[in-house]
């Protein structure tokens, strides 16, 4: 098989793994559908009666319009979504607003699908894990704009991934960017944007001088979320829910905590969890590194840690666990020639050779009649080492 027939066959894998992912999106989003569980939930109207009392008078609401109290403090998240879904319901009714659910989900498979991607490889585990991810998008996305969140993570994943393993500074500018577009589209979850950089700072493979500048950038994102229509309010949105007394007398069931609304669930979820995290240290040790926790491992662990406080947060869990799945795809089938992957410059410097080692030989180049030739530094002897006694 020459070059030629590979690419091919490697474009069609392509094609077929990104098709199967967004199929198995689409029939879960039908199969939705036909059981009667809408993608027009309460969430979507109430989203459409915000953007139409914003359309109508022009500016953002700080205390809840829509509700019997007055003077509730309200702080409306999702502006932008809030008026486009007010546009979509007005111009094309429910079956826009459907469409529009629909199509956000898919978007979200394939960002996923694609953060996912191993270097233009394909295999039959990462169509499997990304027609699950696509399936568990449609089913827990329902009539929500929570595929966002997950292109923001996949996203931030994606840059930071590549920063880690050598890539430009510029690559840090990813969080901060998707930090100011979740303050603005999705506020109450701004954090998904502080999670990647979080999990590099404790990353075991970079130095003072490699946390140090993810600290920069983690500090650099919050800033940026502060960058909305009602300031450092917004970024308290979170926590407040999260020290509530009560959150099962919020009446949300997506607030209360996983082992009380799935005991099963969440117990096969620890065990798929700390299966994965151990395989991915094996992998790195049979490689010839040292088993330390990485940016992925602490990824998936915290997601976790969250998802066990609330159920709302088992979709972050998912998307890190195929993201992480995705490392381990890399490590064992992505290596160059050299072995492993380059290292990040700020982690692991190498110490720089004695003064007095041998020059390295070289060949005499060529060099224009002008110029008297050059002469390459002699070899070292045979039997010797290149330091100098």
């Amino acid at each position: 098989m020459d070059r030629t027939d590979t690419m091919r066959r490697a474009r069609i894998l392509r094609w077929a793994s990104l098709s199967a992912a967004l199929a198995a999106c689409a029939a879960t989003l039908a199969a939705v559908s036909l059981t009667g569980w809408s993608l027009f939930q309460p969430d979507t109207r109430y989203m459409v009666a915000i953007g139409r009392w914003i359309v109508e008078n022009g500016e953002l609401p700080t205390s809840d319009p829509l509700t019997l109290h007055e003077g509730l403090a309200y702080i409306c998240q999702q502006w932008p979504l809030c008026i486009a879904a007010a546009a979509i319901f007005d111009a094309f009714g429910e079956a826009g607003i459907r469409c529009a659910a629909a199509a956000l989900d898919i978007a979200a498979t394939a960002t996923l699908w694609a953060c996912t991607l191993d270097r233009g490889r394909t295999g039959a585990v990462h169509m499997a894990a990304s027609a699950a991810c696509g399936a568990a998008i449609a089913v827990l996305c329902n009539s929500t704009p929570r595929g966002i969140d997950v292109m923001a993570l996949c996203a931030c994943y994606a840059a930071g991934r590549k920063w880690a393993r050598g890539g430009r500074d510029s690559l840090l500018a990813a969080f901060p960017a998707a930090g100011f577009a979740m303050a603005q589209l999705h506020g109450a979850l701004w954090t998904v944007a502080l999670m990647v950089p979080c999990c590099l700072i404790l990353d075991g493979r970079l130095d003072r001088h490699g946390r140090l500048k993810a600290l920069t950038a983690a500090m650099s994102t919050a800033a940026a979320c502060m960058l909305n229509p009602y300031g450092a309010r917004l970024l308290m949105v979170p926590f407040a829910t999260m020290s509530a007394n009560s959150l099962k007398s919020v009446g949300i069931g997506e607030l209360a905590p996983w082992t009380e609304a799935a005991p099963a669930q969440a117990a096969a979820a620890c065990t798929l969890v700390s299966a994965l995290v151990l395989y991915r240290l094996r992998v790195r040790c049979r490689g010839g590194g040292r088993a330390l926790l990485e940016a992925g491992d602490l990824l998936v662990l915290g997601t976790l840690m969250l998802a066990l406080a609330n159920v709302r947060n088992e979709l972050f869990l998912m998307t890190s666990m195929a993201l992480a799945l995705s490392d381990i795809q890399g490590e064992v089938a992505g290596r160059g020639r050299g072995g492993r992957w380059p290292l990040r410059r700020c982690a692991r410097r190498r110490s720089s050779p004695p003064s007095d080692a041998w020059p390295r030989p070289c060949r005499p180049r060529r060099q224009s009649r002008n110029r008297p030739r050059g002469r390459c530094p002699p070899s070292p002897p045979r039997g010797r080492s290149r330091a100098m006694p």
